[in-house]
């Protein structure tokens, strides 16, 4: 990721923390995916990735062009304790931007090396911006945002020894100024959905690098003559997707003569899914089987607890019984994630599929575990099977589809 680190005196006694204009013990770093440059004078850039200068207004103007995880961050040298701006305090960010089309935004407070919270901005900064341009103004306009750490800190996580307040994370090509951020005590009552309920909150998948395909992927499939005729529907995110790319042959293969349709959205979580079938997804159909594997990106983009996508994973079952009553549906255990048995990944997944077992119990839901044939004895990924240690290659597919045969021979009675 590409970051600006400030190291800072702490102030944890204060109401209120002003974190840029930043202080003079500032030492600001930009970094990008491993790659660092420290920052010498009022402009800073780091290859095409990122651009960024201080004015003589004490205003951050950033540039960012069609990159991933990209941004700046504050760090401290001497540790913030900001237990005591819980459970009403949080962050306030004075920002304008004047493209952003094709940018994303997020806002992480990192607790540790290992653990990091983070809140979505893209949709407010985006929709706020083409309002903005919707109604003539061409001139930069400024905003105001808060964004209460009850909205994303969780049980138990301790801040009162924080060396990085506020990183800002940032994809795609955009452009932003920056006037002010602080932390306060005091914000107004929050409007989130907060961690424990975001995967069960039907949402449209907003992220920058969907905002191009993933909507008309929806309207196309809505509209595709053969989604009424399916005896087997696909649900799922781009494991599912993948189908239809480097699992194609094997899915004419298996699939084509039992008019198998296929839904899997690339990046989808359980909360896209859930407003999906909201949107009319399986409206029409009367499949005899359903194929649902959904959770992994819920793990990999927030680290959801995997008690939460489960109960994601529950409300789709719930939407998809009043939906499609006749269907009987087969829930796959979350697949591998991570070349390691001990991934952090892996290990969110895994916890998952403990949970989401027990709805075997359901009418018509019938779980099952393939995992054991993508891994080596040793419960090792190997590459040759998944090059990500994500998504399955054409040999993967080929596993999956051949480790539920039976099953599915079975639940479609053939």
């Amino acid at each position: 990721m590409v970051f600006l680190s400030l190291a800072l005196a702490s102030c944890s006694s204060e109401s209120e923390i002003t974190l840029f204009p930043l202080s003079q013990e500032a030492t600001p770093v930009l970094m990008h995916d491993g790659a660092a440059s420290a920052v010498e004078g009022d402009q800073a850039s780091l290859d095409h990735h990122i651009q960024m200068e201080i004015t003589d207004q004490n205003q951050m103007e950033l540039q960012w062009n069609e990159t991933w995880n990209t941004g700046f961050r504050l760090e401290y040298d001497t540790p913030l304790d900001l237990s005591s701006f819980l459970p009403k305090g949080g962050i306030v960010l004075e920002y304008a931007t004047t493209n952003f089309d094709q940018g994303g935004m997020n806002v992480d407070i990192v607790l540790n090396e290992r653990t990091s919270r983070r809140i979505s901005l893209t949709d407010t900064v985006y929709y706020r911006w083409l309002k903005d341009k919707d109604a003539g103004k061409a001139e930069q306009q400024w905003h105001e945002i808060e964004l209460p750490f009850s909205c994303f800190i969780r049980d138990g996580d301790d801040l009162s020894s924080v060396n990085v307040p506020f990183q800002l994370d940032v994809g795609g090509s955009a452009t932003a100024s920056i006037r002010s951020i602080r932390l306060e005590k005091e914000l107004s009552p929050p409007d989130c959905v907060g961690y424990r309920n975001v995967a069960l909150a039907p949402a449209p998948l907003n992220e920058h690098w969907a905002r191009s395909w993933w909507m008309d992927r929806h309207r196309e499939k809505l509209d595709d003559p053969k989604r009424t005729d399916a005896r087997i529907v696909f649900i799922g995110d781009s494991i599912t997707q993948g189908w239809e790319g480097e699992g194609k042959e094997t899915w004419d293969r298996f699939y084509l003569k039992r008019d198998a349709f296929n839904v899997g959205f690339s990046g989808d979580r359980t909360e896209n899914v859930l407003w999906r079938l909201e949107q009319g997804q399986v409206e029409g159909m009367d499949p005899e089987l359903a194929v649902l594997m959904i959770g992994t990106n819920n793990s990999g983009h927030r680290q959801d607890p995997p008690s939460s996508v489960a109960r994601g994973i529950e409300t789709i079952l719930d939407e998809l019984k009043v939906r499609l009553p006749n269907t009987k549906v087969l829930l796959l255990a979350v697949f591998p994630h991570g070349k390691e048995p001990d991934h952090e990944m892996r290990v969110l997944n895994n916890a998952i599929n403990e949970h989401i077992s027990a709805y075997s119990e359901r009418e018509k839901v019938y779980f099952l575990d393939i995992n054991d044939v993508f891994l080596d004895e040793a419960g090792y990924l190997p590459a040759e099977i998944m090059p990500d240690y994500l998504h399955p290659n054409a040999y993967g597919y080929e596993l999956w589809a051949e480790a539920m045969e039976q099953k599915i021979r079975e639940l479609l009675e053939e």
